[in-house]
């Protein structure tokens, strides 16, 4: 037993084409998600933008909103 799911393990076979191989399929997932958007840091440009808008009593949803609205980067409400 790998400990997968039966189906899993069917579709990475089926992937590459009847024959697994994992180091050829671990650079094509590595590949895969190159091109994917990373999460915005906490910078400290950030912490004090979200700061400043704490002070003012926005709440976290409003704080994302406005900065989203003004093309600003942010993190999520749920990090604020």
């Amino acid at each position: 037993m790998i400990g997968r799911h039966r189906s899993t393990v069917e579709r990475e076979i089926k992937r590459h084409s009847g024959r697994y191989r994992p180091e050829p399929a671990q650079r094509k997932a590595v590949a895969r998600h190159e091109g994917k958007d990373k999460h915005e840091a906490f910078t400290p440009a950030i912490m004090n933008f979200v700061a400043d808008r704490l002070k003012k009593d926005y709440g976290p949803e409003q704080i994302k909103g406005r900065a989203d609205r003004d093309n600003d980067p942010c993190v999520s409400p749920e990090r604020i």
